[in-house]
């Protein structure tokens, strides 16, 4: 009844405007309201979240339960002069998330725009835990691990990010242009992370066993960019070059852990009868390196120039150099033992340790310094009527000039006594592209190219890869009911010589597919993609893409096939829409993924030739590979409805998702005499995972008046988690990780909408 009234009385209204002004009158507003661009609206959103769910709130900013409230703003403003002024803000006052940008225009001649932003990630893993100092650089491990008292409250690791931005443009001429941008990130907070150490079985001397301690890593970096250019355009050519520069600062050079009762460092005996003490070298020192200060400075030059109004030529080239001179963490010093130890020669004072170096070694840092050179060209011309050509090619070049040291000796690590000294990363890279187009009948068009990929890593395990593909496409445009294309592609990747660390046990003739990224494969491809319109309110859009990976080696007479052999990839999906009539309109979608790799045992220490006989000769290198089937499968469903139902505008959407994870872990029998062996101890059959979300949103919008409306959300959200890493997982400190497998999250909103 309420709203028959309300309905009666903005006819009343409307019928009052009618007869007050004359119809052209009625007609120029509307005209008005809809070239004029100037807008002012403020919105209020209120929300109650009924439970805060860790995989919820990973990016939304819901942090609590209960009742909250934001607001958003969207104003825009031009003159008579053509000066713009806009400002636009959403989720403001909900930390995390919210956004808020301006910027300032005379059109023609200048611009300047400041924005800001705010992105916080949550970890979805609930955490126990009575570490201290989490998010700074120093930790202190958990005093009585041992005990029931060394699960500690709940807590959860997060990352804030806060951005801001200053750009500005000016134009000069008709000709020249000057811009600019600056951006400032800051990063705060912990990511999930652990550290390897060791314990004492009571204080029995020699009965250390290795441990993993819960060490979550600190992030507090800033990250600074600049760029600014000068471009020039004429109908013929155009410049545009400029410098860009990219500055990261780390706050914390190292994490410092501080040890607790029997857990890193420890002593090599009892601390009653310790009479010496191990060298620094084989002390457990409780150091992370954390990620260094480092800068990136280039400049560049990019354009085009237009030969004839059908060729056309666009280039880049770039001059960049990256260095790092962050100090390292202190060295060793004098140490400080467990409490109750005496000090012998070894610990000469109190002063905190810092990590071992190599005997000799006399730099502060790296120096790293690397410089590359890169050139891009890319040549486009309409040859003729039906045929177009598109040619280009990219070079680059990577020059790692880092000194090398002897990082590693036998002081500092017992593994390396003849040292070890850093790599470098240099590498060059050609990548060419040639393709060309042909208009056939109806509507189709042809096209073919070839790729051309080279790299060439000298210090690498293999110093050159090369990968040629060649593929084909028919294209069908123009049509009122059916256009699409169907795609094929085949590539070949060879490479040169490979340098492996145990050429004897493992030679080179096996071409073993591990690391991918060096071996020899075979992928074909083939991609289908149908828009079709079988009547006129309905539209499909289909597509289909398969790919095929093969890593064909022949491993000699006796010697196991080891890494990845095969893989297979599928993807395929339907979306739709359907006009009902003028004030509905439903639509939906559906795609499903799936990624297979077969894989062989790994190189694992064993005798050589792999024969499967049992003999106790070689009984500790027995042949017992395993194989792993891993299947990675994923599958998306939704639907919408939109529509007008009396004075309001509805809206609902239904999301489903599930990605499964399949290792499919067993023995693969090399030889008859090996049917009845079972998997090789340690390898274990990992359980498969999965992860779900179902959700639904519904929302419904009401106009009180043209400069009012209300807004009524729903979130119905429900995520499930089945994933044994982290199912109850705890480390030696006693801090325990957990995952809720069933997360349910409802949350309604109510947002007032108001124009000015």
């Amino acid at each position: 009844m309420n709203n028959d009234k309300s309905v009666f009385g903005r006819s009343l209204v409307a019928v009052a405007v009618a007869l007050a002004f004359p119809t052209g009158s009625a007609l120029a507003d509307e005209v008005q309201d809809l070239t004029n661009p100037n807008k002012s609206e403020v919105a209020l959103r209120i929300q109650d979240v009924n439970k805060v769910n860790p995989l919820y709130r990973m990016y939304t900013g819901v942090d609590r339960k209960g009742v909250t409230g934001s607001f958003a703003v969207d104003v825009v403003r031009r003159s008579a002069e053509g000066d713009w002024l806009k400002l636009q803000g959403r989720d403001l006052g909900v930390s995390g998330i919210q956004e808020l940008g301006a910027s300032y225009e005379k059109q023609g001649d200048w611009r300047i725009g400041l924005d800001y932003n705010e992105i916080t990630k949550y970890a979805p893993y609930t955490i126990n835990t009575k570490v201290s100092g989490v998010g700074t650089d120093k930790l202190t491990l958990n005093q009585d691990w041992r005990s029931s008292a060394g699960l500690g409250g709940e807590s959860s690791l997060k990352l804030e990010r806060t951005a801001t931005s200053l750009t500005g443009s000016k134009l000069f001429s008709d000709a020249f242009k000057f811009g600019f941008s600056f951006k400032t990130e800051d990063k705060k907070g912990a990511i999930m992370s652990s550290m390897i150490g060791s314990t004492l079985n009571g204080q029995t001397p020699g009965k250390n066993y290795s441990t993993q301690y819960f060490a979550p890593q600190p992030e507090n970096f800033r990250h600074n960019q600049f760029e600014a250019t000068l471009d020039y355009f004429t109908k013929t050519l155009q410049l545009s070059g400029g410098y860009y520069g990219s500055f990261f600062n780390n706050a914390n050079t190292g994490l410092n852990i501080t040890p607790g009762n029997n857990s890193i460092p420890t002593l090599p005996c009892a601390a009653a009868t310790c009479i010496t003490a191990l060298p620094l070298a084989a002390q457990g020192i409780p150091w992370i390196a954390l990620p260094p200060d480092n800068r990136a400075q280039q400049l560049f030059l990019s354009g085009g120039f237009n030969f004839t109004d059908t060729t056309r030529l666009s280039f880049k080239l770039s001059k960049e150099r990256l260095t790092q001179d962050d100090g390292f963490i202190p060295a060793y010093g004098a140490i400080t033992p467990l409490a109750g130890a005496p000090i012998s020669a070894t610990f000469t004072s109190n002063n905190p340790p810092g990590v071992p170096y190599a005997s000799g070694m006399t730099s502060s840092s790296l120096g790293g310094l690397v410089d590359t050179t890169a050139y891009f060209g890319m040549l486009t011309s309409k040859l003729s009527k039906d045929l177009d050509l598109l040619a280009s090619w990219r070079y680059e070049d990577r020059d790692d000039k880092t000194p090398q040291r002897n990082y590693l000796d036998a002081q500092a690590s017992t593994e390396f006594p003849a040292g070890a000294t850093n790599e470098r990363e240099s590498h060059k890279l050609n990548h060419g592209r040639f393709e060309l187009s042909y208009r056939l009948p109806a509507g189709y068009r042809l096209i073919g190219g070839l790729d051309y990929d080279k790299k060439q890593t000298p210090e690498a395990l293999r110093d050159e890869v090369t990968d040629r593909t060649a593929r084909i496409e028919l294209k069908k445009s123009l049509s009122e009911l059916v256009n699409g294309s169907v795609k094929i592609s085949h590539s070949n990747r060879t490479g040169g010589t490979w340098t492996l660390l145990d050429p004897t046990s493992f030679p080179t003739t096996t071409n073993v597919a591990a690391p991918l990224q060096f071996a020899d494969r075979k992928r074909d491809k083939a991609r289908i993609m149908v828009d079709w319109n079988p009547v006129d309110p309905l539209s499909l859009q289909l597509f289909y893409e398969q790919g095929k990976d093969t890593y064909p080696f022949t491993p000699p007479a006796g010697n196991a096939r080891m890494g990845q052999t095969d893989g297979k990839t599928e993807l395929y999906g339907l979306d739709a829409s359907y006009k009902i009539n003028d004030d509905w309109k439903a639509s939906g979608y559906y795609s499903h993924n799936q990624n297979k790799t077969h894989q062989n045992e790994m190189y694992t220490p064993r005798v050589l030739p792999q024969t499967c006989a049992i003999a106790p000769a070689s009984a500790t290198n027995t042949c017992s590979p395993w194989t792993a089937d891993l299947n990675l499968e994923g599958m998306v469903f939704g639907a919408a409805l939109k529509g007008k139902l009396s004075s309001w505008d509805i809206g609902a959407d239904y999301l489903y998702s599930k990605d499964q994870t399949k290792y499919n872990i067993g023995f693969n029998p090399l030889y008859p005499t090996a049917a009845t062996s079972s998997v090789p101890a340690g390898a274990g059959v990992l359980p498969d995972t999965n992860y779900t979300l179902n959700r639904l949103r519904l929302n419904g919008t009401y106009a009180f008046s043209k400069e009012t409306r209300v807004r009524l959300d729903y979130v119905y959200d429900v995520r499930k988690m089945d994933d044994y890493t982290w199912a109850n997982w705890t480390y030696s400190d006693g801090t325990r990780v957990n995952v809720d497998p069933n997360q349910k999250t409802q949350l309604i909103g109510v947002t007032l909408i108001q124009s000015f």
